[in-house]
């Protein structure tokens, strides 16, 4: 299968602080500005160009101060800044914190350029007056990446590739009594597994039936309107989490990818840890960073309520987490 190359994706979780994690990767084009609007008093947007990359926090208010700490995948903190000053704009939200602005210049837009796995964790912490206020997202409809027509393009390209046999046959899968029938050429394109299911002579192969016991008929449905479109509608946690557990199943990179998108605003300092040991027993090290850095802000909160809960369900990652707190 060919590798998508995508310019550039952003993964988002709301909290007390606001956690982000995004793929630097090398900037080709003008990137369209990526926006999220977190409720009628707050606002983010992230941009670049080829050699330069701005992030911006706007509001309603005049008085916020913004802090931002920028990490790589290892957790090592790259940079951090922060700003109380705004600018005035006459728009929706008319006060500007232009927060980072890195130019090719810059050290620090090098070192984000060449992450070893194109990754890094940005961390705004935003208060206004004496007051650390909670943001509520609104989620969006559904995941894209940044450049849609590159997943389509791609998966015509792998499907052009197989056999003619495969592309024009259609296999059911079967949950329960219910049944999706889906074209074989989308599975092979995208699924290494379902691909490998249909070279060998199997029960389910010649029935053209494949049986599934341990996914859900809604999240079937999600995963092969995914194939289709490379479009993930969002969900509430536990529905993301089924459909996370299928990619895995199926080794789908891209909608194990879709998955934390969505998943990223969903978590809280009291779900932190479930969502790390679901990245860990995945083996989801971009995730899983991410979690582990989330947990790192949030230490004196977590702690209290959670880490002496998981020291006694699972020590190993526990006492993970309390390593990685050390190396910071």
């Amino acid at each position: 299968m060919s590798q998508t190359n995508y310019n550039k994706e952003y993964y988002f979780a709301e909290s007390k602080p606001t956690l982000i994690t995004c793929s630097i990767q090398k900037f080709s084009s003008t990137l369209t500005p990526f926006i999220y609007e977190t409720s009628s008093s707050y606002y983010y947007q992230v941009s670049g160009l080829p050699l330069e990359l701005n992030i911006q926090f706007k509001s309603i208010y005049s008085d916020i101060y913004c802090e931002i700490s920028i990490y790589n995948s290892q957790g090592i903190m790259l940079l951090k800044k922060s700003l109380n000053t705004s600018t005035y704009e006459n728009l929706k939200y008319p006060y500007v914190y232009n927060i980072v602005k890195l130019t090719a210049e810059d050290e620090t837009f090098q070192k984000l350029k060449n992450q070893p796995k194109d990754m890094v964790i940005i961390i705004f912490r935003t208060y206004r007056s004496a007051y650390c206020y909670s943001i509520h997202p609104k989620s969006s409809a559904f995941y894209s990446r940044t450049n849609h027509f590159d997943y389509l393009k791609a998966l015509a390209a792998d499907i052009k590739n197989l056999p003619d046999d495969v592309v024009k046959k259609t296999v059911e899968l079967r949950v329960g009594d219910e049944v999706e029938t889906v074209n074989k050429a989308f599975l092979c394109a995208r699924s290494p597994v379902f691909s490998k299911m249909f070279q060998n002579e199997m029960e389910e192969h010649q029935k053209n039936t494949i049986a599934i016991e341990d996914i859900r008929m809604p999240v079937l449905k999600s995963l092969v309107s995914f194939l289709h479109t490379g479009k993930l509608q969002n969900n509430d946690l536990e529905f993301l989490c089924d459909v996370y557990y299928a990619a895995h199943k199926y080794d789908i990179s891209e909608l194990r990818d879709a998955c934390c998108v969505l998943l990223m605003p969903k978590v809280t300092v009291e779900n932190v840890f479930d969502l790390l040991k679901m990245s860990n027993s995945y083996q989801d090290g971009s995730f899983k960073i991410s979690m582990m850095v989330f947990i790192c802000q949030n230490f004196e909160t977590i702690f209290s309520k959670e880490l002496e809960k998981w020291m006694l369900e699972e020590p190993k990652l526990a006492l993970e987490v309390v390593s990685f707190l050390n190396i910071k």
